[in-house]
């Protein structure tokens, strides 16, 4: 290598000692072009040049653009091997960086509008600080590199850049795998995370329509994908769709105050490590609002899905759990509400491939591991377990069965029954929904641990009466008719308000609503030797039928919904209808009445959309 020179030069007052040829011409700020600043090459034995350096091995600052470096080795640098500053259109490939950088110091680093770069099939490894870190630059690709053994973050984006393209990356045995923070417009996909030892295999955090897809992630000592802090009010619009996380110490898959993401197509296997005295939960919802969970499978997990701290309005639904922690949730709700849980098939071999849907708060669905004898009679062995989790419990509950079950039962009959440790009842305030196969039922006081499950009722005693057709107007009486109800039934108790308390009885019901609104109405009848049965149903009852300007007849109904159909008031459905309420949607008599002129279900009424479902529904 020769004999190292040192000269000596002032610069600022102070007596600087800079190496022969490069660290002089750095601190006279020559710019090198095209080329590579202050290394010092040899042969290293491999044919391929390597560089020894005190500080960065390589430093394009002031627009040191549309360079390539290539097939070096760079090692044991005081300082960041590779930085850019303001530097574009650059290609950094092939190459090898060991053991780079003080404490906290990038391998390879980009700042201040260093823009359109590409890291490919780089190694990076044995580091102080993050693999690579981006700061300030925009579309710049990091693609196939290796990145593993630094005491960082692997990879790591952050200060409002946007545009990155992060893909193909094996990151294994960094501090953690890959973060984001203030960035937009962001793919990280295909990338293979292990053994992310100090924290989270994938973070995104404070940043905005991010999509983390297809990664296979390992090993994480806190979170396997941790999305956290929306970047806005508006939230971040996070994708994290098809990625596999294993075996993560703390959750799978977490968002935590943020809203408005979509988490879908993902599956979590969270078998603890041998010894791990917490094992992992699956997905993790702290103070996330509004956001969209779809078609994920969770396994092995001590519980799979839990919302809580204040979450609030989130959907997740058609959710595979299999595999669950003896006794643990499949589903848990805590202080927070609006929340709903759409088929869950909890798939364990106790629970019979059980299919439960629910919302309400304080409440948890947990694996049935051993359901209490069947009382007499018929059920189809599905059972879940339904606890208070904290506080006043609440639940809307529907179990789902197939068609498979129905051999020995008669579907008509079925019921949902809940066993509190002492015996078998019905809940006589179950709903069948033969169409889709469900069971439904609802509790405002849920109490302690208790099991449910599908029976039919062993006696022919059924609640029944009709319902008004269309709505009703507030202060008009309503007739109730339970001369239906099948058995001997010696005693019929209506419930108008839902408090749950009788307010009238007799076989016919006259009532009359002040006000309008939806009114759950039920009706518990009982026979000659005690069973009983009930039927709740849910009378709409809405402000009189407003004139539409320049309609010769007021809007009437064509259907058994709320909504009046026929506008023109001509007793037909066509395109005349749809045509008025185009022409009057911005008039009082259709804003004011979303009730009977909503049409696109969004809860208001008079718009575009509104005029096209009527014309679909007409057509």
């Amino acid at each position: 290598m020769g004999v190292e020179r040192v000269r000596e030069h002032r610069r600022g007052g102070a007596v600087r000692q800079c190496r022969r040829r490069d660290d002089y011409r750095r601190h006279r700020r020559v710019r090198r072009p095209r080329g590579v600043a202050r290394q010092r090459l040899g042969d290293g034995g491999d044919g391929r040049p390597r560089q020894d350096t005190k500080n960065e091995a390589l430093f394009l600052r002031n627009r040191a653009d549309n360079n390539t470096f290539t097939g070096n080795t760079i090692r044991r640098t005081d300082g960041r091997a590779v930085r850019y500053m303001n530097s574009r259109y650059n290609a950094f490939t092939e190459n090898t960086v060991l053991s780079a950088g003080t404490a906290g110091e990038e391998g390879v680093r980009l700042a201040f509008g260093s823009n359109w770069n590409v890291f490919r099939n780089n190694t990076i490894t044995g580091g102080n600080g993050a693999g690579i870190g981006i700061g300030s630059g925009s579309n710049v690709a990091i693609e196939d590199n290796v990145v593993s053994g630094n005491a960082g973050t692997g990879v790591y984006l952050s200060q409002s850049g946007e545009n990155y393209s992060v893909t193909g990356n094996v990151l294994d045995g960094n501090d953690a795998g890959i973060s984001t923070s203030y960035v937009s417009n962001a793919v990280i996909r295909d990338n293979t995370v292990t053994d992310s030892i100090g924290s989270d295999g994938i973070s995104v955090h404070k940043s905005s329509e991010v999509v983390v897809e297809e990664n296979l992630v390992k090993l994480s000592e806190r979170y396997g994908i941790n999305v956290r802090h929306p970047a806005s009010s508006d939230g971040g619009g996070i994708v994290v769709a098809n990625n596999r996380v294993n075996r993560s110490n703390e959750v799978g898959i977490r968002l935590a105050s943020t809203v408005r993401n979509t988490v879908v197509n993902n599956t979590v296997v969270n078998a603890p490590e041998p010894g791990l005295f917490s094992p992992p939960l699956g997905l993790l919802l702290e103070s996330a609002d509004n956001n969209s969970l779809r078609n994920n499978t969770i396994q092995n997990s001590w519980g799979a899905i839990n919302i809580t701290e204040g979450s609030e309005n989130n959907t997740l639904s058609d959710h595979t759990v299999r595999d669950t922690d003896s006794g643990k949730w499949v589903a848990r709700i805590t202080n927070s509400t609006g929340n709903v849980v759409e088929s869950v098939d909890i798939g364990d071999s106790t629970a019979a491939n059980t299919v439960v849907s629910f919302g309400g708060r304080n409440v948890s669905v947990e694996v049935a591991d051993s359901a209490p004898a069947n009382p007499s009679a018929t059920g189809i062995g599905r059972f879940v377990n339904v606890s208070n989790t904290s506080g006043q419990g609440s639940v809307d509950l529907t179990m789902h069965y197939e068609d498979g079950d129905l051999s020995a039962v008669a579907e008509d009959k079925l019921k949902l029954w809940s066993h509190g440790g002492t015996e078998w009842a019905p809940i006589l305030l179950s709903t069948l929904d033969t169409a889709n196969n469900t069971v439904t039922t609802s509790a405002d006081d849920i109490g302690d641990r208790q099991t449910v499950g599908i029976f039919e009722l062993p006696y022919d005693t059924d609640a029944a009466f009709a319902l008004p057709a269309g709505p009703v107007e507030p202060g008009a009486n309503v007739t109730f008719d339970a001369s239906d109800s099948a058995g001997d039934i010696v005693d019929y108790a209506w419930d108008v308000d839902g408090d749950g308390s009788r307010d009238a009885d007799g076989q016919t019901l006259e009532y009359a609503f002040a006000t309008a609104g939806e009114y759950a109405v039920t009706l518990v009848v009982t026979d000659s030797e005690g069973n009983r049965d009930a039927l709740t149903r849910t009378v709409t009852v809405a402000d009189p039928v407003p004139s539409i300007p320049g309609q010769a007849n007021p809007p009437t109904n064509l259907d058994d919904d709320p909504q009046l159909e026929d506008i023109d008031g001509d007793g037909d459905g066509d395109l005349f209808d749809a045509l008025a309420y185009y022409n009057n949607r911005n008039t009082d008599a259709i804003e004011n009445n979303p009730t009977r002129f909503d049409f696109d279900g969004d809860g208001q009424a008079g718009t575009l959309f509104d005029a096209l479902q009527l014309f679909n529904e007409l057509n």
